[in-house]
């Protein structure tokens, strides 16, 4: 497993769906996971610090974990099925640690919250991740486009899901290349085909 952080929350330009842009700690890999508006203003909320007035929904759930003396050890992307991630929690609680399926986006969510290390298997960054930094400027000069920087409340606005066009919980990797394998060029954009709806996460 490679342990990997998350670089930012940035803007699919044709979709204009939220993705979360993980990287090693070297920052020569990136791995871009398309996720939900409401998720991505949860981690866009603990990367930035920001303070509500009412606890959102990850903020709850760390308040519950922590009545209850149980802590988010860490997270692990495990899988990627039919352009679908998947992530497992691993929990501690009574010395002993626990396992829970979850959605990368919800698992990143609460790991940033208790400030738990986020790892993703090697079939994982085999199958989606994109190659380092330098590489990637060369190969796509639409990636400064694509990363634009967004603020929690512009994804908390109203209707905000109608206006994306993607399901919350969608959690896709890049398109596929011919051969199967997810590209990050895909007409120099990293994003799904228009005309494929991303497959939600199970």
């Amino acid at each position: 497993m490679i342990e990997m952080k998350v670089k930012t929350i940035a803007m699919d330009t044709e979709s204009k769906a939220p993705v979360m842009i993980l990287t090693d700690l070297d920052e020569r890999r990136y791995l871009p996971i398309w996720i939900g508006g409401y998720e991505a203003a949860a981690i866009i909320d603990e990367l930035e610090g920001n303070a509500r007035a009412r606890p959102m929904t990850h903020d709850l759930l760390k308040v519950i974990c922590t009545m209850f003396n149980t802590k988010v050890r860490r997270v692990i992307v495990n899988d990627l099925q039919e352009s679908t991630y998947f992530a497992r929690l691993v929990l501690e609680t009574d010395g002993k640690e626990i396992e829970v399926d979850a959605r990368p986006s919800d698992s990143v969510a609460m790991a940033l919250r208790f400030k738990a290390p986020i790892f993703v298997t090697e079939n994982v960054i085999q199958a989606a991740s994109i190659a380092d930094k330098t590489k990637l400027a060369e190969e796509n000069r639409k990636f400064k486009d694509f990363i634009e920087h967004l603020s929690a409340d512009m994804f908390m606005a109203p209707g905000v899901e109608a206006a994306r066009g993607v399901s919350a919980d969608s959690e896709t990797p890049p398109p596929p290349k011919p051969d199967g394998k997810p590209s990050p060029k895909q007409d120099e954009k990293l994003s799904p085909k228009q005309d494929e709806k991303p497959s939600k996460e199970e």
